[in-house]
């Protein structure tokens, strides 16, 4: 895919789908992941799509293709509710 660049590009890796944009990407959906070799490979694709979306971002930052945003949400690890 062409990460970033346009907004006619999906792909699915398990239950999960990754939505390509002009400027942005968008991942949603869940993937379980069990022992077995099914879920290893499920896992390797996902981690080669996610290091090729790393470089993707990497070069349109590089370019300075989109501007910086200033108001990205840190995710933040809170305890369990229900545990």
């Amino acid at each position: 895919m062409d990460y970033f660049r346009n907004d006619s590009e999906a792909a699915t890796v398990g239950g999960l789908t990754i939505e390509n944009g002009i400027g942005s990407a968008s991942v949603h959906g869940s993937l379980v992941l069990k022992a077995d070799a099914g879920s290893l490979e499920q896992l390797r694709v996902l981690q080669k799509r996610l290091a090729d979306m790393e470089s993707a971002l990497a070069s349109v930052i590089e370019e300075g293709a989109f501007e910086e945003v200033d108001d990205v949400a840190v995710l933040e690890t809170v305890s369990n509710p229900f545990g």
